[in-house]
């Protein structure tokens, strides 16, 4: 089996890491955890509206991009790697 990325998944898996690694302090992570809403909603907003993550993997007939499970894979990594608490599994994977 071959686990290569194409051009175009390689390029969202090294945008989120730029822009995580940029942008996503853990300590910051780990207040949020503890207070509000559990997670930094600037940061969800951002991961949507500047990379696009959010509706990477939902359908397209209901006005997502479409990704498959290769798409998933490589932004639950990025994510991961990062310990982002955001709510993406909860949100975007269960409920798309």
């Amino acid at each position: 089996m071959d686990f290569t990325l194409t051009p175009e998944q390689q390029l969202l898996s090294d945008g989120i890491a730029r822009f995580l690694d940029a942008r996503y302090d853990l300590e910051t992570s780990r207040t949020a955890v503890k207070t509000g809403p559990g997670w930094q909603p600037d940061v969800w907003r951002a991961l949507h509206s500047e990379l696009g993550v959010i509706g990477a993997v939902v359908p397209e007939e209901i006005g997502g991009d479409g990704g498959g499970a290769e798409e998933l894979m490589v932004i639950t990594e990025a994510l991961g790697r990062s310990l982002v608490v955001e709510p993406y599994v909860d949100s975007v994977v269960l409920g798309a």
